[in-house]
């Protein structure tokens, strides 16, 4: 599913991965902003932004789990390392703003 032929198996090669599906991610936010004021008419598109800046964190999982365990199903053990590594951090920084911004 994710298996590239003549990649390396290192946490180097999964962290590059992982970047790069967080970048698809970017398409998600603007189909947030601009398809949540349906339901939140009166807020625009700041529900939507909200949504998607707050629940970032957890969507990103959606999509770093199969994709470590792709990794990790053929073998590529450090790959799928390097892409948890980068979706915890992830996890992490998110709920860290999500804290400071409850405050």
């Amino acid at each position: 599913m994710f298996e590239i032929v003549g990649v390396e198996d290192s946490v180097d090669s999964g962290i590059k991965t992982a970047i790069l599906l967080h970048s698809f991610q970017i398409i998600v936010i603007p189909v947030l902003i601009f398809g949540v004021p349906a339901v939140f008419q009166e807020r625009s598109g700041l529900a939507g932004l909200f949504f998607a800046l707050w629940g970032w964190g957890v969507t990103q999982l959606v999509y770093m789990i199969p994709a470590a365990w792709g990794a990790w199903r053929h073998g590529h053990t450090e790959t799928a390392k390097g892409i948890m590594i980068v979706a915890g951090a992830g996890f992490l920084l998110n709920a860290l703003c999500v804290a400071v911004l409850r405050v």
